[in-house]
Order: structure tokens, then C-alpha cells, then sequence
């Protein structure tokens, strides 16, 4: 079983050179990231995320803050919601802008032997600066762009390491603009430690069939080489005890 996870991850890793040799503009990213999550019961959880994220580009960063809810009504299926604020600071403009974004998701989830297998699809907006970089001209640089993003997982859980390596592709449809824009491809493994959980990843993220419009609508495409580190701390559920 160790040996197909092995060929399945390397198979990935394939397909992500292949992508990279498109000629298209490469960019590299570091994503830090710190959370907390509360098991409110059973089926209940909320919790909260912080990221930094430090661009190619010196000028400008970014700070997240992404508050969400977790509902599972079975142990296979979950329903969850979210906020993301997003700050994002310009160095050399001396401006520092706030972006907010909705998103809902539903996940289904199984477990055979130690593969753990998911598929998620979410619905977010996106408004202010992203739909500035990412419309073409008849589309209103304020307007709000909606996608559906679709997310396949697979992963092997090392019971004696207490690691699980997983990869993941997703794809974002552009309701908008009625197109596929966008592709994620990720690397990655989780370290329990207690109620504490390590995750460290490798992202390439691209955007195509895009337009920018402070180039005058020339086509832009972007290869987004990403490396995440995160840490989250998970108060677990106790049910009271009875007398």
C-alpha cells in the first residue's frame, strides 16, 4: 500500500513539472499560518485562522484572518462557512487595503485501511483588488467575481509517525466568466503532536486565459510556486460526564 502512495505522489509530481514548463511568468510565495479550533460537540466545530503571506514581489504582502464553522452530521459528510479578511499592504504606494470574502463549502470524507480520501466543492466571492487583476475589460474593475472550486484529496496515514503525506488538485470555475481560470496542484504531510497539528506544503497555483487590465488586456498567465507552513491547535470535545 506504501509503495502505490509512493507512485501516486511521484505521478503528481510529474504533472506539476510538466505544468511549470509552460512559458508563463513564475512567482514564488512563503505561507505562514497559525489557528485555533474549538469541538463545540460531536458534530459542532468553530475556529480561527491567521496567515501571513510573503510574496515574489517585496512591495506587497498580505495578512488573512479567516474565522469558520464546521457542522458534520454524519462521520462522512460535512457542511462548513467562512470569512476571510484580507489585508494587503503596499510598500511602495504607502497604501494598505482591506477585501472581504465569503465562502461556503460542503466535503465528503472516507477512510480504507490508511488511505484517506476527500472530495470538497466551495463557493467563494471575490471582490476589490481580485476582481481588478482578474476580469477582462467588460467586466467592471469593481465588480464581484463567483467561483465553484473543486477539490480532490488523497493521503496515507504512518500510524507509528503519526504523519499523514497527502496530494490534492483543485480547479476554480469562474462563474463570472463562465471559464476554468484557475488550477492548484499541492504536496503535502500533517504531523500530530498531541491536539496540535504541523502541516507543511508545496503549491503550484496557475492562472490562465486571464487578462490584466493595467497591461491593456494582454494576456497574462501566472505560475504561483508556494510553500505553506501551519500550525493548529484543536481544543477537543469532553462530553460531561453523567452521573
Amino acid at each position: 500500500m506504501m509503495k502505490k502512495a509512493l507512485i501516486l505522489m511521484v505521478a503528481t509530481m510529474m504533472t506539476v513539472t510538466a505544468a511549470k514548463a509552460q512559458d508563463t511568468e513564475n512567482r514564488l510565495s512563503l505561507y505562514l499560518g497559525a489557528g485555533i479550533e474549538k469541538e463545540l460537540n460531536d458534530k459542532f466545530s468553530a475556529g480561527i485562522d491567521l496567515q501571513g503571506r510573503f510574496c515574489g514581489d517585496p512591495k506587497s504582502q498580505e495578512f488573512l484572518i479567516r474565522p469558520s464553522v464546521e457542522f458534520s452530521p454524519v462521520k462522512y459528510f460535512s457542511i462548513g462557512a467562512e470569512y476571510r479578511w484580507d489585508m494587503e499592504h503596499d510598500a511602495e504606494e504607502k497604501t494598505t487595503d482591506w477585501q472581504g470574502r465569503l465562502g461556503l463549502s460542503a466535503k465528503g470524507k472516507v477512510s480504507i485501511n490508511h488511505f484517506k480520501l476527500e472530495a470538497r466543492v466551495k463557493y467563494c466571492n471575490y471582490s476589490g483588488d481580485y476582481a481588478y487583476w482578474d476580469t477582462d475589460k467588460s467586466v467592471s474593475d469593481t465588480a464581484k467575481l463567483n467561483y465553484l472550486r473543486f477539490k480532490i484529496q488523497a493521503g496515507y496515514k504512518i500510524k507509528p509517525l503519526k504523519m499523514t503525506p497527502y496530494i490534492s488538485y483543485e480547479l476554480f470555475d469562474n462563474l463570472t466568466r463562465g471559464k476554468i481560470d484557475r488550477l492548484r496542484y499541492t504536496v503535502g504531510v500533517k504531523k500530530k503532536l498531541g491536539n496540535s497539528t504541523l502541516s507543511f506544503e508545496y503549491m503550484l497555483y496557475q492562472k490562465f486565459s486571464r487578462y490584466t487590465v493595467k497591461k491593456g488586456n494582454r494576456k497574462d498567465d501566472i505560475n504561483g510556486n508556494i510553500f505553506a507552513l501551519s500550525y493548529k491547535y484543536t481544543i477537543p470535545y469532553k462530553p460531561k460526564e453523567t452521573e
